[in-house]
């Protein structure tokens, strides 16, 4: 065989490493709609591509039947064939867990709330209660139920979503100015699907919000 002609069919390096950035690149791409499709963050189990997470609630919100039902949390899930876990609150305040395949088909129903015919549910520790499906933390200080529709538009206006916990707060004596300044903590699952705490003051004039 010709030495020569073996030469001229070598490809040159040039043209390899074209190809394999090519490659690379054809790969990377295909990587990247993946991870699109599964609608997941990488740094999180929270559910937050938008059209997947309608798919999901709305699937959950038919095993409840119950439409109005808000939904909580939307989350990944590992336990058995459930591949996705919807966290439900019903008009009457009982909480629901439901759980999902990777196509959106109900695997189980779980029912996490007792709840009340005054839709209001009081924890063991009598500091805790759910009031028109949010709960909320007496802990500190009450919060009159009259107030809780408030305190809860207050803080959507700067977080849109489902409100899930509100927390009264008192000052300690050496708290900073900015820290007396909180009269209360809002738990938001934000449109977006991740959790947000948001302060506010007495006045539920929006002090600070931020990812939890």
């Amino acid at each position: 065989m010709n030495i020569k002609n073996l030469k001229n069919i070598r490809p040159s390096k040039k043209k390899l490493a074209i190809a394999g950035v090519a490659a690379v690149a054809v790969l990377g791409t295909g990587g990247v709609a993946i991870a699109a499709q599964d609608g997941v963050g990488n740094d999180s189990d929270d559910v937050s591509n938008g059209a997947l997470r309608d798919d999901l609630v709305a699937a959950a919100r038919t095993a409840i039947d119950d439409q109005d039902a808000k939904a909580t949390d939307v989350e990944k899930s590992d336990d058995g064939d459930a591949a996705y876990e919807v966290e439900l609150t019903a008009a009457d305040g009982t909480e629901y867990d439901v759980s999902l395949d990777k196509d959106a088909n109900v695997v189980s129903t779980e029912q996490d709330d007792d709840g009340d015919d005054d839709q209001r549910e009081t924890d063991s520790d009598d500091t805790t209660r759910t009031v028109e499906g949010i709960r909320i933390d007496d802990s500190e200080r009450a919060i009159p139920d009259t107030d809780v529709a408030a305190i809860a538009t207050a803080a959507q206006a700067a977080v849109p979503g489902t409100v899930t916990e509100i927390e009264a707060e008192v000052a300690d004596a050496d708290d900073t100015a900015a820290e007396k300044a909180v009269a209360y903590q809002v738990e938001i699952t934000g449109e977006d699907g991740k959790q947000y705490d948001v302060t506010l003051d007495t006045d539920l004039k929006v002090l600070d919000h931020q990812l939890d």
